[in-house]
């Protein structure tokens, strides 16, 4: 949007949260981290054509980037996070992983018969969705499946 006011033009339209915008030197690129790839990945944003481009496609989550004024260097943070659903015998000590995921996992919560967990998962295409898992093995089945919601707390 200008300083002086009017129109602001949308340049992203993927359904995933940018955050973090800062504008290159030569004001031709906005500089900005998004979810849009799966992890957390630094983009840049032609300001003329608004056609996005990710810089960085390394493991782990790329966030708050910063350039320097001369457009040289280029500074961020990067954060690799594992979520997991795990099974811990309070007797035994033992402990059992029965999910990980690299998108955040919340709120696991056992089935009245013990057989299923269900639990909350941000999901690639966005929202937050519920999942059900099986207690003793198997593979994590989406539930919900909307984009635009965020479930939470399952009971």
């Amino acid at each position: 949007m200008p300083v002086a006011g009017g129109t602001p033009t949308q340049l992203t339209f993927a359904p995933a949260f940018p955050s973090a915008p800062v504008w290159s030197p030569d004001g031709r690129y906005i500089l900005y981290s998004s979810l849009r790839g799966g992890s957390r990945t630094l983009w840049k944003v032609s300001v003329k054509d608004g056609v996005s481009r990710p810089i960085l496609t390394g493991s782990g989550d790329d966030d708050f980037p910063d350039i320097s004024a001369d457009g040289s260097r280029l500074v961020y943070s990067n954060r690799r996070e594992r979520f997991s659903i795990v099974l811990s015998d309070p007797e035994s000590g033992e402990h059992r992983m029965l999910h990980e995921s690299r998108q955040m996992v919340l709120a696991p919560e056992l089935s009245a018969d013990r057989s299923d967990i269900a639990f909350f998962s941000v999901t690639l295409t966005g929202g937050v969705q519920l999942f059900m898992l099986p207690l003793f093995g198997g593979t994590p089945t989406q539930v919900t499946n909307d984009p635009l919601a965020t479930h939470a707390i399952p009971r």
